[in-house]
């Protein structure tokens, strides 16, 4: 799906319930977490995806991959508890 066509469906955008992807969806779409970080977050934690194997995939090192993941896991994290939204870098 498309941001374009995220933009369209009505979401929540600040809840924890629902299908993973529409919460990650919505994180994105607040300006949480880039495009690029929901995108490994779904490949990796929610398809149970290995990193080196999504790290290869993007022309990056386990070890990008892994900081990336800590800063969006915690970008996630403070916004489903309702912490204040910073924007994603």
């Amino acid at each position: 799906m498309s941001r374009s066509e995220l933009t369209d469906t009505a979401i929540d955008t600040r809840t924890a319930d629902g299908h993973p992807d529409l919460v990650l969806a919505g994180a994105m779409l607040s300006g949480v977490i880039t495009p690029h970080e929901a995108d490994l977050v779904s490949d990796v934690l929610l398809d149970h995806g290995d990193r080196s194997t999504a790290a290869k995939r993007r022309g990056m090192s386990r070890h990008q991959v892994t900081a990336q993941l800590n800063t969006a896991s915690r970008h996630l994290a403070d916004y489903l508890l309702g912490g204040p939204l910073r924007p994603a870098a």
